[in-house]
């Protein structure tokens, strides 16, 4: 099979890409890699931050997106482009070709994610690390853009090989040509944007079935958090800074070490449990919570009325 694989890293929740990786296969075999780190002259949220380890310093005299798309284009405009959750570098890359009033041609979409769901029994879950390791793919140093591009192609190979898999398009788009649309301020996003409501369908932003727990004697000096989902009305940030002002810690991810997991809306197009509207997260937290461990699942909208108590 002959792709693309590309994965980007973005500043904030507005999609400003802050770096890029991308991974050349034909044939199947890896025949060129790339990645560049990409200055998106736009503020960087804390969350993305905390995500990726990259800052405004880290991106400072990069190349901004136009001279990176070049690099992009000239493969993704015959090529197949695969991600693992494309869904998010569809996003980012048909915003930016609007933000700076580019030119894209159409492109064929494949997500590993959704291949990988459709063909196998997923143990450990479906995230990037998990097929990796259920494919026995090495594969360190996620969120770096180049690593996860190049683990991506590598899943798409080994999955493509298999001639009793199932590989099937994720979408495509249409031609973007928007050189001549009008002032790039009209295009950046926010989540009330009517562009933003063509990628992201807010039907599939439900509430978990997990079991939660009750929000009245939460103690956030001293405790941890992890959170998991989309928040009505409060940003990650602002969640975040509540959260250390107070005393508390936010980590990333899901352990015995965690007091509690915050849980907002949940998106079923990249959930691993569909039916429970459950993340990784919420599987982990519940896992841990039925062997004893100490952590409590609380409803984001439960949790953030401490904020305006």
């Amino acid at each position: 099979m002959n792709f693309i694989s590309i994965d980007f890293e973005t500043a904030n929740q507005q999609w400003a890409p802050c770096s890029v990786g991308y991974a050349v296969v034909y044939d199947n075999k890896i025949e060129h890699t790339f990645y560049s780190l990409i200055d998106p002259k736009q503020p960087f949220t804390q969350v993305c931050m905390m995500h990726h380890g990259l800052t405004p310093d880290s991106v400072s005299g990069a190349p901004e997106f136009p001279e990176i798309y070049e690099e992009i284009i000239r493969y993704a405009a015959q090529l197949p482009v695969v991600s693992h959750n494309v869904s998010f570098e569809k996003i980012v890359l048909e915003k930016s070709v609007r933000r700076y009033l580019l030119d894209m041609p159409p492109v064929v979409y494949y997500d590993t994610m959704r291949i990988f769901k459709d063909n196998y029994l997923i143990a450990d879950g479906s995230s990037l690390p998990a097929v990796c390791k259920s494919l026995d793919i090495e594969f360190i140093n996620h969120h770096n853009a180049h690593a996860d591009a190049v683990a991506a192609a590598q899943v798409m190979i080994e999955m493509s090989s298999n001639a009793n898999n199932k590989i099937r398009e994720y979408a495509r788009s249409d031609r973007y040509d928007c050189r001549n649309l009008g002032p790039v301020d009209e295009f950046i996003p926010t989540n009330n944007n009517s562009f933003f409501s063509r990628f992201v369908d807010p039907n599939n932003f439900v509430k978990t079935t997990a079991s939660l727990d009750s929000a009245d004697d939460i103690v956030i000096n001293g405790s941890s958090f992890v959170v998991t989902g989309t928040i009505k009305g409060v940003t990650r940030p602002d969640l975040y800074d509540f959260i250390k002002r107070h005393g508390g810690s936010v980590c990333k991810n899901v352990s015995y070490k965690i007091d509690y997991l915050i849980v907002g809306d949940q998106d079923l197009s990249i959930v691993t449990d569909t039916e429970g509207a459950k993340s990784i997260k919420i599987i982990n937290a519940e896992s841990i919570r039925a062997a004893g461990g100490k952590i409590k699942i609380i409803d984001a909208e439960d949790f953030t009325k401490l904020m305006s108590a």
